[in-house]
């Protein structure tokens, strides 16, 4: 299928139901030798995901984690210590939803890919600040979700996002359901 095609199929107007999730959870990235430190703390969350079909969606995830750690940046003269904040990313996701009873309990089991990311870092002595990229590429990233359907439109989700074996992110959505 061309790219045309997977547009066309995305914006069809089938099943076409689409959900927006907002809410948070806290980031927890562990200190782990010879791996980017990364900070840690209470994070937002915003998703948009398009269900092409009952079971089937894909979407867009957004964070941003309200934290800081000091770490050695060692990409500069030797080393200089930093205070690394204001992590935000994004990645493409599918998700599959798996009802498991009739009154509107679902299991979501679903995995990101293709994101990107920045942070900033603050010289502990200089008070210098440099914003950072950070690429994720096509590395896995894991989610699975509770879902309690609360009316028709509303539903709230609870469960965890991690990046293996870096980041751990447990997190509650309220979702606003679009469409059919």
């Amino acid at each position: 299928m061309t790219a045309a095609g997977v547009l066309l199929y995305v914006a069809s107007p089938g099943f076409a139901q689409t959900e927006i999730e907002l809410g948070g959870g806290y980031h927890v990235n562990p200190d782990i030798a010879d791996l980017e430190q990364l900070p840690s703390g209470p994070a937002v969350d915003a998703r948009v995901v398009r269900w092409l079909e009952p079971r089937w969606g894909i979407g867009v995830r957004f964070s941003t984690v309200f934290g800081s750690v000091e770490t050695t940046d060692w990409g500069r003269d030797g080393g200089e210590v930093v205070d690394r904040y204001g992590m935000t990313y994004g990645y493409l996701l599918v998700r599959y939803r798996l009802p498991l009873d009739d009154t509107g309990t679902d299991l979501h089991l679903g995995v990101g890919a293709i994101g990107a990311g920045k942070y900033r870092d603050r010289n502990k002595v200089t008070g210098t600040v440099r914003s950072k990229g950070q690429w994720l590429g096509l590395a896995p990233i894991p989610e699975v979700f509770v879902s309690k359907r609360v009316t028709d439109l509303i539903n709230v989700r609870v469960g965890i996002v991690t990046l293996p074996p870096v980041i751990v992110h447990p997190v509650v959505l309220v979702t606003w359901k679009l469409g059919n």
